[in-house]
């Protein structure tokens, strides 16, 4: 068998198990299913942020800057129009 042979296998392997369903437990009883390894991924990633503080303030601090940025823009292009007109 070719080590290209063996790649092919293990991806295959590999790319079945993270598309495939995907059953996680906690030990006991509860045992929640999803419907492959990135349905799990992203609802813990979304958890875990929705979890965080320093997750929530970089949004809030990322939104604000660009709500901030943009509305300087109008005012910029306001204020010159403003400008011309009154310089005619």
């Amino acid at each position: 068998m070719t080590t290209s042979k063996i790649q092919a296998m293990v991806e295959e392997q590999i790319n079945s198990y993270l598309a495939g369903p995907l059953t996680t437990s906690d030990g006991y009883t509860g045992k929640v299913e999803y419907a492959s390894f990135e349905s799990l991924f992203k609802e813990t990633l979304l958890k875990k942020m929705n979890d965080s503080y320093q997750m929530k303030d970089l949004l809030q601090r990322t939104v604000k800057n660009r709500i901030d940025e943009l509305f300087q823009k109008q005012v910029d292009a306001i204020m010159k129009k403003l400008k011309a007109e009154l310089t005619q």
